[in-house]
């Protein structure tokens, strides 16, 4: 329905033409890419759309698994679903989602094929690169992951599934992966990116707070959906 929308509104693009849009002004060209994705689309086989969309299932059911695992059977699924504590489930296991290398930047719509999922190899093996961040102020330290980088991050994915499995999720429950997270992020800046940190790492710390700070919680969250992904 948004392709016959947007060609109603749009005029055709004339066949493409290599040879001569190369001589195009910049602003000629991007008129062109703009038509031609609004009107063709990112031209892949259904097959790689469906991958996404059996991937996008499985983190809301696994989600939703988590939540129904510890929610009190006197409660309606409306109350269990929208409580404070499925929300904190639903954050920590997009954290894990995310930082494993299965979030928005896994699959073949984002140009990886032969291996859509790489990022939990990556962190769980030595001798991989990592960056430094505060390069001055790590000038001797290795750029390559050593097994102080692994236990860091595992020991972090082990309290991220602990804190998931969990039946009750106090506000003390969130301090050790908090620290871990600050030290992982310390250390390798590719952590800090691949699991969200500006947001994820925010909202966590908001629920080291408990009551007080899942407001905080949800003001981020909503920030994020808001002012990032409607954009």
């Amino acid at each position: 329905m948004l392709q016959k929308l947007f060609q109603k509104w749009l005029p055709q693009p004339p066949p493409y033409d290599p040879v001569h849009a190369q001589h195009l002004p910049l602003r000629s060209r991007r008129r062109l890419g703009a038509q031609a994705w609004a009107l063709q689309g990112y031209g892949a086989p259904w097959i790689l759309i469906l991958f996404h969309i059996v991937k996008m299932l499985v983190y809301l059911g696994v989600w939703v698994g988590f939540v129904w695992l510890h929610s009190d059977p006197g409660l309606s699924h409306s109350e269990a679903f929208f409580s404070i504590e499925a929300f904190q489930r639903f954050i920590l296991w997009s954290l894990l989602f995310e930082v494993l290398g299965f979030g928005c930047g896994s699959g073949p719509l984002t140009g990886r094929y032969a291996m859509p999922f790489g990022a939990f190899w990556h962190f769980f093996r030595p001798g991989t690169i990592r960056m430094r961040p505060f390069s001055r102020l790590w000038k001797k330290a290795n750029a390559t992951r050593g097994l102080l980088d692994v236990a860091v991050f595992t020991c972090h994915v082990l309290c991220l599934l602990a804190l998931l499995f969990s039946p009750n999720l106090e506000a003390i429950y969130f301090l050790p992966s908090i620290l871990l997270f600050v030290i992982m992020s310390l250390r390798d800046q590719v952590f800090f990116l691949a699991s969200r940190g500006e947001h994820y790492g925010v909202i966590l710390i908001c629920f080291a707070f408990g009551e007080e700070g899942i407001a905080g919680a949800m003001i981020v969250q909503s920030s994020i959906w808001l002012w990032a992904a409607l954009s």
